[in-house]
């Protein structure tokens, strides 16, 4: 089975079953081995090197515009990043507001007749804590997720709106960015679909056992000057979370 959503990230990040207690930063847990964290607990887990991106990383390319790409930027806190936009001239701006693990994301360009060319970013904005049990790897951090959000923005003219939460996760369910486009009737209407996911783990979906809500949903949101994006409706579009794909045999 494969993940439907789009996965291009630079880090070594190795998601585990760890667990979904957090604790303050400062606090200084005993050390466990990676079998011992994967034990403890179902889900929100997932362990990252601090240290693998150490300046503007690329992320993704842009659809329709391969010059450019989305990047991540550093901050100095563990596995926390700022998402940026770079053009082909190397023109940046920012779109997160606040640093996350900025995992998933979709950025293309929308030119057609009746519509200003767009450039159209949406990602999961993931946000994470120290996890309760610390990994034994040297250099390697186990976090717990805490919230996520998808965020998006857009471009016309060369001028960026605003970055809002299009979805805000629940307590109980996490929502992974697959994919964002341009509604056919209205040129200041936009979509994202996503997967609503309640395992918390976007890198090992299963279907079995889910609760019904779910699956993969579609958010409108229309393009406001001078707020940026607000989503407008929400609509369920498959009970399955993954995707089969069939390959032939000659």
């Amino acid at each position: 089975m494969n993940a439907p959503f789009r996965y291009a990230l630079p880090l070594s990040l190795s998601l585990l079953a760890a667990c979904t207690a957090t604790q303050p930063e400062d606090a200084a847990p005993v050390p466990a081995t990676r079998a011992q964290a994967l034990a403890q607990a179902p889900s929100r887990g997932f362990s990252c090197d601090p240290l693998e991106v150490r300046s503007d990383t690329e992320l993704a390319t842009v659809e329709g515009a391969p010059a450019d790409a989305l990047v991540l930027r550093p901050t100095g806190v563990a596995c926390r990043y700022h998402l940026l936009y770079r053009d082909g001239s190397g023109k940046q701006h920012m779109l997160s507001q606040s640093p996350g693990m900025y995992l998933l994301a979709d950025a293309r360009v929308l030119a057609s007749a009746g519509r200003p060319d767009t450039t159209l970013v949406c990602a999961t904005d993931l946000q994470h804590a120290r996890a309760a049990v610390p990994s034994d790897e040297p250099g390697i951090e186990n976090r717990a997720i805490t919230s996520t959000a998808v965020i998006c923005a857009a471009a016309r003219d060369g001028k960026w709106s605003q970055t809002n939460a299009v979805v805000t996760g629940g307590a109980d369910w996490a929502a992974w960015v697959l994919e964002a486009g341009a509604d056919e009737a209205d040129p200041d209407v936009f979509w994202v679909r996503w997967t609503r996911d309640s395992t918390f783990q976007p890198l090992a979906l299963d279907d079995t056992g889910r609760p019904a809500d779910d699956g993969i949903y579609r958010t409108r949101f229309r393009l406001v000057q001078g707020r940026g994006p607000v989503a407008l409706d929400t609509t369920k579009v498959s009970d399955a979370t993954v995707e089969v794909t069939v390959t032939g045999e000659e």
